[in-house]
């Protein structure tokens, strides 16, 4: 499983256009479970500290990207 998380306020900028090349070139590769999770749709107030940027660094994520992960693989589970 690949689980992508895309902050930025717009799909179609480079950033957008640079997930969509990631996204397809794991799916070529077989990977069949790819999910992205878009930030700025799914929250009003996207701010990332440098403390928890830092975390990131170390693997080390918030509660809210744990709960999106359980509810994809709850999600999936029912599929």
């Amino acid at each position: 499983m690949h689980y992508i998380i895309y902050m930025h306020p717009s799909k179609d900028s480079f950033n957008g256009q640079v997930l969509q090349t990631f996204e397809q070139a794991l799916k070529q590769k077989g990977n069949k479970e790819v999910y992205v999770k878009h930030l700025y749709e799914s929250f009003t107030d996207v701010v990332l500290s440098e403390t928890e940027y830092e975390d990131t660094l170390k693997g080390v994520y918030a509660d809210d990207v744990h709960a999106s992960i359980k509810c994809y693989e709850q999600q999936k589970r029912s599929h």
